[in-house]
């Protein structure tokens, strides 16, 4: 089992007024939790973090989507998925 926790590194800084050092802090303690629970826990268990930014190539691709998605909300207010 692969229970990951996915960190939004990239727009919390932007809703939350969070600086990024303080989510670069909050990212390096989730880490050294993990790294304690890891003797702990199962071999059939794993688990990670993933922060949002890792799943785009640059900052600026990030951007555009969240700029892309949030015209389409603006032009239908169902639910958008990602893109």
């Amino acid at each position: 089992m692969w229970f990951d926790f996915l960190l939004d590194d990239y727009i919390v800084p932007r809703l939350n007024n969070v600086s990024e050092e303080d989510v670069k802090k909050y990212r390096d303690s989730r880490d050294t939790v993990l790294s304690c629970l890891r003797p702990l826990q199962p071999n059939n268990l794993r688990m990670t973090h993933t922060g949002v930014g890792s799943l785009f190539a640059s900052r600026t691709d990030y951007e555009n989507s969240l700029e892309r998605n949030i015209s389409k909300l603006e032009k239908s207010p169902q639910m958008v998925y990602p893109n």
